[in-house]
């Protein structure tokens, strides 16, 4: 995340908070016959097929590449976190420049 602009940073943070809602909260019934057990579902991996299946993407999925791998669902928050984190850090790096 260090290497994308701040533009991008913000827009990868507008997407992974939308994809948390959307897709990850959802809390499924596990009785009903179309269940899908996401537990084991690796974060960027799934945020890159929801950006490319995206209508109007504002981000390209080759973005993404580099992510780490071993982020599921449950780290999603964390990682949401920690981009919010980076883009602090480099809007204040260049507001004091």
């Amino acid at each position: 995340m260090n290497n994308l602009s701040t533009e991008k940073l913000s827009n990868l943070l507008e997407l992974l908070h939308e994809f948390l809602i959307l897709r990850v909260c959802v809390q499924e019934n596990p009785d009903d016959d179309d269940f899908v057990d996401t537990n084991k579902y690796r974060l960027f991996e799934s945020l890159k097929e929801y950006i490319e299946l995206s209508e109007s993407p504002v981000l390209e999925p080759v973005i993404l590449n580099g992510s780490p791998t071993g982020l599921l669902y449950e780290h999603g928050a964390k990682a949401w976190v920690l981009a919010y984190e980076t883009l602090l850090r480099k809007i204040g790096t260049r507001r004091r420049s």
